[in-house]
């Protein structure tokens, strides 16, 4: 995604938001985690496969990069989070998501296999494994946020991509399906469940083809948008591909160092009118 994919990056980095988004979308709203329970995590994710080549065993490495994620933190458990954002429709992410997956589990129970071979804990039931009764691994939860103008309708799960029409009926129910969540945010109306500025940017681009629809919810949402973040503006222009927006940042500049988006955007609106009446 280029811009965006930068755009997004800097909006979530805020514990804030990515807190909001997950209460939002996961919580229906509930506040139920807060900035002091998310934790960093590498974005990167590693492994190694290994596969054997005229009797030759070679290792390759493997390497995924997550748009976002966090360890978050309930009570003494935790959870990590990640987020993918695309802007097109990806017929693929069950199978990227069930890989990036699996290389971070990949990852913890290779971490607690080196440590229990270190510390010297393990029995001889646990050596094929190198793992003990009361080893566990942290679960990992990932969401796609899709911001495209086409609904995400198919390849929601692994089964949608797979040749499986002929099969046996049997065989059918042995293939696991992997589904992933995708927070479709042109189709997501519930975007009162957030409180940061992620209910403005959702709610924006959700209306974003519809000037009218644009116009009234500006009128709504006076106070927010007379005032909005620098990178809610920056990511909604991103997004919509408003490039008018991009270039005349400057110029709704206020005084508090956020953006009147509200003037921005209306004189966008008006703009639009103009140049399709010209046209037409």
């Amino acid at each position: 995604m280029g811009t965006k994919d930068i755009e997004t990056a800097i909006f979530f980095d805020d514990d804030r938001r990515y807190a909001d988004l997950l209460n939002g979308y996961i919580f229906d709203g509930k506040q139920v985690i807060m900035e002091k329970q998310l934790y960093s995590q590498d974005t990167r994710e590693t492994g190694k496969s290994q596969k054997d080549s005229w009797g030759v065993q070679k290792r390759k490495k493997i390497q995924r990069f997550r748009d976002g994620v966090k360890r978050v933190a309930f009570g003494t458990s935790f959870t990590i989070i990640a987020l993918e954002h695309q802007d097109k429709i990806h017929r693929g992410m069950p199978v990227r998501v069930m890989v990036e997956d699996a290389l971070s589990y990949d990852r913890q129970m290779k971490k607690l296999q080196k440590q229990n071979r270190e510390k010297g804990v393990l029995n001889k039931k646990d050596y094929i494994s190198s793992l003990t009764d009361t080893d566990v691994l942290t679960p990992v939860v990932t969401i796609v946020i899709y911001y495209g103008e086409e609904p995400w309708n198919n390849s929601k799960d692994i089964y949608d991509i797979l040749a499986h029409k002929d099969l046996p009926e049997e065989i059918k129910t042995f293939i696991n399906h992997y589904p992933i969540h995708v927070l479709d945010v042109r189709r997501f109306t519930n975007e009162e469940c957030f409180q940061t500025d992620v209910r403005e940017v959702f709610g924006f681009i959700r209306r974003s083809l519809d000037k009218e629809a644009v116009k009234q919810y500006l009128k709504e949402r006076e106070e927010q948008f007379t005032n909005i973040d620098e990178d809610a503006y920056d990511l909604i222009a991103a997004m919509t591909d408003t490039k008018q927006l991009q270039m005349v940042k400057d110029k709704y500049r206020s005084e508090e160092g956020g953006i009147n988006m509200c003037k921005g955007l209306l004189d966008w609106v008006e703009e639009s009118k103009i140049e399709g009446k010209s046209a037409g």
